[in-house]
């Protein structure tokens, strides 16, 4: 707009604009993403509206409605985190003057925003505690709104993922059987392929790896729909790929990460994401198997790190930090290396402490057990003991690695239980 436009031309002219505009973004949230996606030439002026009305300090409602829907673009299909940030910024500055001066947003309004506010919380700043918070306060709204069935169980895939990956399994849980019986109402192929990876990461979590394998199987088909949001089978088949490598078939492993490698790069093109991080660990721990390979994985072990600590603004923020040094004292361990192998561990366990309000999950159980056996193995009785004691606290006398730790203990002749 040029500035021969006077300031009150230009209100008209947003006014008549705006609601142009919001037709190519109105509807279900996750088919205006697949229609942007097809022709973004819709959010491209959308944006340039933001900017104009930004410098000719125009706000409506209307205005306000688009920034939400272009945001969920934004941040959900096309992962450009640092562009969602500002534009969060810019809302939240319009809410503080709108509402309620001039009324409300509506409830599906209301309800989306609270949703991304969920899913930017948890995925760039790995503040679950926050995005806990911004999805209670989204799930509530989409209770009051009939149907929203797929808005719903995006909500709840998101929300079962945060405590996860807070190591609330149970609540995930409670949340995973919550959403099944929407996998029979919600018509979106994609949130139904979100819930799909939560219920996944919630079951590999709890080390029923086998299911895991057997539930990714089951719905490839649904995740060969959703091609515009391959970061939905990505994921999936992460959780797949990780359950195959626990379990020792790296033949197959191998082949879940060959395909998921293809899918990151035919995405994200040059971007180098968290998601390419996680590729990296599960490609070093499939590596385990291979002692040729062994000192290979390293170097991509270190690149994830990097990679997560640029990502999610620190050392200690997300699992997936933990589970790196863990791999790491794993392949040490491969090497010969105890010192350093127990480092690693060690520096797991610090992360763990961090982000977990809960620990109760297959991950803890291994690290706590490698811990235990490398004290048995380099004769440290009182590390043993420690993390013999630790794994009983949580996972039981009768659990698998406990008798493993117990039997290896007394065939050193160590006595690790009082």
């Amino acid at each position: 707009m040029g500035d021969q436009i006077s300031a009150s031309e230009k209100q008209d002219l947003f006014q008549h604009i705006i609601p142009v505009i919001a037709e190519f973004f109105s509807g279900r949230s996750d088919i205006i993403c697949q229609k942007i996606v097809a022709s973004p030439e819709h959010l491209l002026h959308a944006q340039s509206i933001f900017d104009e009305a930004r410098k000719a300090g125009f706000i409506s409602l209307s205005l306000l409605s688009l920034k939400i829907h272009a945001l969920d673009v934004i941040l959900c299909s096309l992962r450009d985190f640092e562009s969602a940030k500002v534009l969060l910024e810019d809302i939240s500055q319009d809410q503080s003057q709108l509402i309620p001066a001039t009324g409300e947003l509506s409830l599906e309004d209301q309800a989306l925003l609270e949703t991304d506010r969920t899913f930017f919380s948890s995925a760039y700043f790995a503040d679950y505690e926050q995005a806990i918070k911004y999805g209670e306060k989204a799930l509530d709204l989409l209770s009051q709104i009939s149907d929203a069935n797929e808005e719903k169980i995006r909500m709840i895939a998101n929300m079962a993922q945060n405590h996860i990956l807070r190591g609330e399994l149970e609540k995930g849980e409670l949340l995973i059987q919550k959403g099944i019986p929407f996998l029979e109402r919600s018509k979106s192929d994609v949130y139904n392929a979100l819930f799909v990876f939560a219920w996944s990461l919630l079951l590999v979590s709890q080390g029923n790896l086998e299911e895991t394998i057997q539930l990714v199987d089951r719905y490839e088909p649904l995740f060969r729909k959703v091609t515009d949001y391959p970061t939905m089978a990505i994921y999936a088949l992460f959780e797949k790929a990780e359950a195959l490598a626990k379990k020792g078939r790296y033949t197959e492993c191998k082949k879940v990460i060959i395909k998921t490698e293809k899918m990151i790069s035919d995405f994200f093109g040059n971007r180098e994401t968290s998601t390419h991080a996680n590729l990296y660990v599960f490609k070093a721990l499939n590596m385990l198997n291979d002692p040729c390979q062994v000192p290979h994985a390293f170097p991509l072990v270190n690149k994830a790190i990097e990679i997560y600590r640029n990502t999610f603004h620190g050392e200690a923020k997300h699992f997936m930090q933990a589970f790196s040094y863990f791999v790491m004292g794993q392949l040490y361990e491969h090497q010969g290396k105890p010192t350093e192998a127990v480092q690693a561990y060690l520096q797991s366990e610090a992360i763990y402490d961090v982000i977990l309000k809960e620990k109760a999950m297959d991950d803890i159980s291994r690290l706590y057990a490698a811990i235990a056996l490398h004290g048995i193995k380099t004769q440290d009785l009182s590390m043993a003991k420690l993390y013999t004691q630790q794994h009983i606290g949580i996972f039981g006398a009768d659990h698998p690695r406990t008798l493993e730790i117990v039997a290896k203990a007394d065939q050193k002749g160590m006595l690790v239980l009082e």
